[in-house]
């Protein structure tokens, strides 16, 4: 079986798919992050949560703030703070 070269359209071709599955990833992991935080802030009504600082590294505790509320009863955060439930918080010791 001969083996036949690949042109230069197809080497271009599949480098361009290569190249947008980061941006498909990125893209996708954005939105799950929303609707993620969207259910959680009807379930903090239920459960216990709390904001964690998203500028934290990832070995160091997070600094916790207490949970702000919207009018319609949905939970949210300060600028710079994620909603976690307060049993997935990482407390310092």
């Amino acid at each position: 079986m001969a083996v036949m070269p690949i042109s230069a359209a197809a080497k271009k071709t599949s480098m361009m798919a290569l190249a947008a599955i980061p941006l498909a990833l990125a893209l996708a992991g954005c939105s799950a992050e929303r609707a993620t935080t969207a259910s959680l802030a009807g379930a903090c009504q239920f459960k216990p949560c709390v904001c964690a600082s998203t500028k934290t590294l990832f070995w160091q505790a997070a600094e916790t703030v207490p949970v702000l509320w919207k009018e319609n009863g949905d939970a949210y955060c300060p600028p710079d703070y994620a909603l976690l439930r307060a049993s997935e918080k990482k407390s310092k010791n």
